[in-house]
């Protein structure tokens, strides 16, 4: 099992093939590790933007919005 805008890439070419479970997986947990005495800025506002696991599922493992491709 991968996260769908990892797979639909691969789908899409025809590499993969989805399949459909009798009794789905629940939604699993995402967790970040690092290191608490080297905390950069970036880390520091990352942790402070994610704020709690819900908003880190949602923000980390939902599907990119598609943008409409452009007639130019």
């Amino acid at each position: 099992m991968v996260p769908t805008h990892f797979a639909k890439p691969w789908l899409n070419e025809g590499k993969w093939v989805a399949l459909e479970l009798e009794n789905p997986f629940p939604d699993s947990a995402c967790c970040l590790t690092w290191q608490q005495n080297d905390m950069s800025p970036a880390l520091t506002w990352l942790l402070e933007y994610l704020g709690d696991s819900e908003t880190l599922n949602k923000e980390w493992l939902r599907e990119p919005e598609e943008t409409p491709a452009t007639g130019d």
